[in-house]
């Protein structure tokens, strides 16, 4: 399962006063959500990798009833056209079985966005985000590795005043580095007196 991550765990985390590490919410509700999620990923993601497998074999099946078209012409007439009706039949029931297993890799990967969704929405349900950004969120492309996608970050520092609202959740946000400007005191330019200018006109003349 994705482990869940970004700033929406570590709010609901600081919100609950998680003292140790959770993978789930704290509340009931949130907890069953997340847990039903968990399931349909599971199911799902079997379902995937079964029809991926199917779809491979039946790939390869089509290919070799393309092969023994090749032997069509090597075999007796009075056996041609009934070798010929079974290599047909052959190539129809493969490409079925193909186009079958693709449609049950489309449904998969369905259920496993919105067991994503589930899981998601039961980590936002928790916290105390704007209902706006919390569909926003959970709409975000899924990398297959963490929960919240990479820019979850990113899109919850966009939103309006921010930084109040990470504050008021109890994260700690990162100050903005300033320039460290000290007072430098006033130098007066110094300027070569009329003996250094002198010599150095004197020098210049010289051959």
């Amino acid at each position: 399962h994705p482990a869940p991550n970004s700033l929406v765990v570590d709010a609901v985390k600081q919100k609950k006063k998680h003292q140790f590490p959770r993978s789930t919410p704290s509340d009931k509700d949130s907890r069953q959500l997340d847990l039903l999620g968990r399931k349909v990923y599971a199911s799902s993601t079997l379902q995937f990798r079964i029809a991926t497998y199917s779809a491979v074999l039946a790939k390869y099946d089509h290919k070799n009833y393309n092969k023994f078209m090749d032997f069509i012409d090597h075999i007796p007439e009075d056996k041609k056209q009934q070798i010929t009706a079974i290599v047909s039949e052959g190539q129809i029931l493969s490409r079925t079985a193909l186009q079958a297993a693709l449609d049950v890799a489309n449904i998969a990967a369905r259920s496993t966005a919105t067991a994503v969704v589930m899981r998601r929405g039961s980590w936002l349900s928790s916290s105390s985000f704007p209902r706006k950004f919390q569909s926003t969120i959970e709409d975000l492309p899924f990398d297959g590795d963490k929960l919240f996608a990479s820019t979850t970050n990113d899109v919850l520092h966009s939103m309006k005043d921010s930084r109040a609202t990470l504050q008021s959740l109890g994260i700690q946000t990162p100050l903005t580095r300033r320039r460290d400007y000290r007072y430098q005191p006033y130098q007066r330019p110094r300027y070569p007196t009329y003996t250094q200018q002198f010599h150095r006109s004197h020098e210049q003349q010289q051959p």
